[in-house]
């Protein structure tokens, strides 16, 4: 699996769309036996407006079994802690 998303002024405002909103997506890799990998795609509700620095940690920061996403950006320091559907 995969986590990226769009930087904040990645480039100090030298790329195209640099005032688009910043996001942050998990790509999952689905296998399933005899056929290629599948990737799909989830946007990651809580990193709608941090978006993703150049460096970021996935650890299990809540000890619930779950990884959770540290990231610092231009942003600020964020912690995105995952949550089951019933605690959203």
């Amino acid at each position: 699996d995969y986590v990226t998303g769009k930087r904040f002024f990645a480039h100090n405002g030298a790329d195209p769309g640099e005032h688009d909103p910043v996001v942050m997506y998990w790509f999952e890799v689905v296998r399933a036996k005899g056929q290629g990998p599948k990737i799909v795609p989830h946007r990651i509700v809580a990193g709608t407006g941090t978006g993703v620095g150049t460096q970021f940690e996935m650890m299990d920061m809540n000890r619930d079994g779950r990884p959770d996403i540290v990231l610092s950006n231009k942003k600020g320091v964020n912690v995105l802690i995952q949550k089951t559907a019933t605690q959203r």
